[in-house]
């Protein structure tokens, strides 16, 4: 089963906006990679002593999380929100795939498992492992 880890912006939204569209991201991702079974990692609930900690520490919580992720996705504006840029960079530096919502098909062809169809896309420069 893959595990995927969602980036998305949260600053300004109420909890209700957030879990909306986490929910939105759930059921594209469901669509996007049927018939292959995925878990969400849930990055969203964190216990009471990390969220007293300030937005670092929920950061760095986020961060752990990630690390157990097969691919993270990176929902819209992620790019404009300091705590995704951060995952982000962090995905980067530490080879951990990644998915961007606006650049993904509608779903896998049957005949392709996840790991096949992430091998059809190449880096764009030996710097980076970016894909697209």
């Amino acid at each position: 089963m893959m595990r995927v880890f969602i980036s998305q912006p949260m600053h300004g939204l109420t909890n209700e906006e957030i879990l909306q569209r986490r929910e939105e991201l759930i059921q594209l991702l469901h669509k996007w990679f049927q018939p292959e079974p995925i878990e969400v990692i849930d990055s969203y609930t964190k216990p009471e002593n990390i969220v007293n900690g300030g937005r670092i520490v929920m950061l760095g919580h986020s961060i752990q999380m990630l690390s157990q992720a097969d691919v993270v996705l990176f929902a819209r504006g992620w790019a404009d929100s300091p705590g995704c840029i951060v995952e982000h960079t962090v995905c980067k530096q530490y080879n951990i795939k990644t998915l961007y919502e606006d650049n993904i098909p509608i779903h896998l062809k049957e005949d392709l498992d996840f790991y096949n169809y992430m091998n059809q896309y190449m880096p764009i420069n030996e710097d980076t492992q970016y894909w697209r």
